[in-house]
This record gives C-alpha cells, sequence and structure tokens, in this order.
C-alpha cells in the first residue's frame, strides 16, 4: 500500500458500514522477486509511475507466478471517531502476502 503510487481513488472509511470491494480501483506494479522493497517505490515515485497500471477486474488475480505484486489503494478517515477496519484477500491458494502501509509518508511493515 503506497502513498500516491498509482491510485487515485480514495475509498472513505469514517462512516463505512459495509464491505467495500477494491478490486476495480487497485493500481499494482509487477517486479521480479526481490527487485524491489517498499521504501524503493517511495523513493522512485514520480519517475516509475508509468510502470503502474490498473487492475480492470473485480478480484485480483494474477495466476501462478514467482513475481511479486506490489498493490496501491489509499483510504481516508474523514470522521472525528478512531476506526478500525479488516482487510481482507479471499483466495486461499496464496502463500505469502505482506502488507506494508503508509501513514503520512512512514513505513509500517506487517507480515
Amino acid at each position: 500500500i503506497a502513498p500516491s503510487l498509482g491510485s487515485s481513488k480514495i475509498y472513505e472509511v469514517g462512516e463505512l458500514s459495509s464491505l467495500i470491494e477494491i478490486g476495480d480501483q487497485v493500481s499494482y506494479r509487477e517486479a521480479a522477486k526481490g527487485e524491489l522493497n517498499a521504501r524503493e517505490l517511495v523513493n522512485h515515485a514520480h519517475s516509475s509511475a508509468k510502470e503502474w497500471s490498473t487492475w480492470s477486474g473485480k478480484a485480483i488475480n494474477f495466476s501462478y507466478t514467482q513475481d511479486e505484486y506490489w498493490l496501491s489503494f489509499r483510504f481516508k478517515n474523514s470522521s472525528s471517531q478512531r476506526v478500525e477496519r479488516y482487510l481482507t484477500y479471499d483466495y486461499p491458494l496464496i502463500d505469502e502476502l505482506e502488507v506494508t502501509v503508509f501513514f503520512r509518508f512512514l513505513c509500517f511493515a506487517a507480515a
């Protein structure tokens, strides 16, 4: 999840009362395994903007590959309340999913 990388739509989560499907508005970038890390994506955000594509389907699925896929989407809480939301990926065959969250260009990683 990266700031200003590919994704332009911002999902409002402050008043959210139901599930949002984000598959049709996600930007993605393919890279060979180990080629990129989160810091490199942010440091080269402007020079690599053309390397991002927009997913055109509902469910994100890149089939069987050893490559890594970086996804970009943005959330915003406009309410004055703290909110807690869950990110789910409903695909049982995935081997590994690593999440990196950027908040005002600070990077927080979780595996």
